[in-house]
């Protein structure tokens, strides 16, 4: 047999892989070098004060009380180093955002805090997070948490959240110990809606007759997807779910003879918006698609870098509050332009003549 051909082996230390000295000096370091930190409360300063107290009478009168007392007060201490130090290791954080966040509308924010840890519990967690705090009193193995939080954004746009701290006084509270986890998230927020506004818009000639194709709740078969926020439960294929190990609706289509498309114009007239200004048109068009939605409309918008044709499903419909939320007349178009729609609505003359 040609040597060159044989397979290489990992070389062996001692009866053991390379891989298994390096995994073990990872973990080493790993252990002694945690990502928390420590600091002790006033009742653990008068524990640590009166053990070491203890423990000078215990050397001068060498009484074996004394030493056990000494003793079983150091176990206390160690112990609870350890315990609390268990229950902030092999945690993770993920947010779950809601699909549809606007601007100026509480809206609900969930962290799960998942325990990665395979036999050990963590136990008596506080979470301190940029929506105030919440607690975790037990965590199983392998489990999660879930606490739930409400924030009102105050803009729209891209938002992100990061530093999220965790810590413990588990189990006698002599130490504060706990960790920051720094790994940033980021979600989208909506134009802000205003469901007040009155809106006299007249159809235009040609489009009050005229029925399309669109995603709904009818009799035509449309397509399977994932269940999502907001969707009928009867839709619910549960063979389908069933082979998928997760929920999937049947997305069926129907007609609509109500359909509106808008359009914004060219960018120059934007840029001359104040801030204010700017604001409160691009919220204006916001909630004139969400409003002409929820009456039923199939509802379609025309950017310079945006097309959507008339739709009746919400999660189309998302995707130009989505584009509003990152509206920016200023930045240059770097796409290439999107094709106009027919009969489409200017709606920054509409908002001017409001």
């Amino acid at each position: 047999s040609n040597p060159s051909m044989e397979i290489q082996k990992p070389p062996v230390r001692n009866g053991l892989s390379a891989k298994f000295w390096t995994e073990s000096r990872s973990r080493f370091k790993r252990w002694f070098n945690p990502p928390r930190r420590l600091r002790f409360t006033r009742f653990g300063v008068y524990v640590v004060l009166l053990t070491l107290g203890v423990g000078f009478g215990a050397m001068n009168t060498g009484n074996n009380l004394a030493y056990l007392v000494f003793g079983m007060m150091l176990g206390f201490i160690t112990a609870s180093g350890v315990i609390s130090e268990i229950s902030l290791r092999g945690l993770e954080i993920e947010w779950i955002f809601s699909p549809d966040i606007f601007a100026g509308s509480p809206a609900p924010f969930r962290l799960a805090v998942k325990n990665r840890k395979k036999s050990l519990p963590s136990i008596g967690l506080r979470v301190i997070t940029p929506f105030g705090p919440g607690r975790a009193l037990y965590v199983a193995p392998g489990g999660h948490a879930a606490l739930d939080f409400t924030f009102t954004p105050p803009k729209r746009g891209i938002h992100e959240i990061s530093r999220i701290k965790i810590e413990t006084l588990f189990p006698f509270g002599f130490f504060r110990k706990w960790r920051v986890f720094d790994e940033a998230q980021s979600f989208i927020v909506y134009p802000k809606i205003n469901l007040g506004l009155k809106f006299d818009l007249r159809q235009p000639a040609g489009e009050k007759n005229r029925t399309t194709q669109e995603k709904g709740w009818g009799d035509t078969f449309w397509q399977i997807r994932d269940f999502q926020h907001g969707d009928n439960p009867r839709q619910i294929s549960w063979k389908v779910s069933a082979r998928q190990a997760r929920l999937m609706v049947r997305e069926t289509e129907r007609e609509t003879d109500k359909k509106i498309s808008l359009t914004l114009g060219p960018r120059g007239p934007w840029n001359a918006l104040s801030s204010e200004e700017l604001e409160d048109a691009v919220s204006f068009v916001a909630s004139l698609a969400w409003q002409k939605l929820a009456e039923g409309f199939a509802v379609g918008m025309h950017a310079d870098d945006f097309s959507l044709a008339p739709s009746t499903n919400r999660r189309k419909v998302a995707s130009i509050l989505h584009y509003l939320a990152l509206f920016d007349p200023s930045l240059p178009l770097e796409a290439t332009p999107a094709p106009g729609l027919p009969d489409a609505l200017p709606v920054l003359e509409i908002w001017k003549s409001r």
